[in-house]
């Protein structure tokens, strides 16, 4: 139930913003010592293939299609959830800024 809610909320987000959105949450610990993350783009925002981001963060366990991605990361591996979410959001503006200089994020 909880990925197909996260999915839903990504879809919704990704549509609202028109760009892209991401969620994160905690497997169950008793379960798991993985942090889950959706990306989804919004159908009108194709200037960005988003399995981009699992080659620019080297991830290994995610994958996906060009509009929408999920990963896992070791809980362990991330001293600070926040920080490693801000640097992820500011290395993806990169990334899109390069693309093209008109694209505006809304993160």
């Amino acid at each position: 139930i909880i990925t197909d809610v996260t999915r839903a909320i990504a879809d919704v987000l990704a549509e609202e913003s028109g760009r892209l959105s991401l969620i994160a949450y905690y497997d169950d610990p008793l379960k798991s010592d993985l942090i889950q993350f959706r990306v989804r783009r919004s159908k009108n925002f194709k200037s960005f293939d988003v399995r981009q981001i699992l080659k620019i963060f080297s991830i290994e366990n995610g994958g996906g299609h060009e509009g929408a991605i999920g990963f896992r990361v070791k809980k362990s591996s991330i001293e600070n959830l926040d920080s490693f979410v801000q640097d992820m959001i500011l290395r993806i503006e990169q990334e899109i800024s390069g693309i093209s200089k008109t694209v505006k994020t809304i993160w």
